[in-house]
């Protein structure tokens, strides 16, 4: 994953200038993908909402990602859910 736009202190990663990815993001997203909150993702990742949302805003990618993160998310807790319901009915 490479994001051109973000922090000016992270270092580039060949002679393009093109950066990679911020080292918060993969916190940031598997936070998200385990709490589907954002606020819990951001404080896990130690960074502030608006560093995320400018990241958002700015990278396609990075866009994708975030609403990948919701989506297995969601999808992870209705399988629980499901699975839940369905011990429940084996013990009755």
């Amino acid at each position: 994953m490479r994001f051109e736009n973000h922090h000016h202190h992270d270092p580039p990663d060949d002679e393009d200038g093109d950066a990679t990815a911020p080292p918060w993001l993969v916190e940031f997203l598997a936070t998200l993908i385990v709490s589907g909150r954002v606020a819990e993702a951001v404080a896990s990742a130690g960074i502030d909402f608006e560093t995320a949302w400018a990241l958002r805003r700015s990278e396609p990618e990075f866009a994708m990602y975030w609403d990948k993160a919701v989506h297995l998310h969601r999808s992870g807790a209705m399988e629980a859910l499901v699975l839940g319901e369905q011990r429940g009915a084996m013990l009755q």
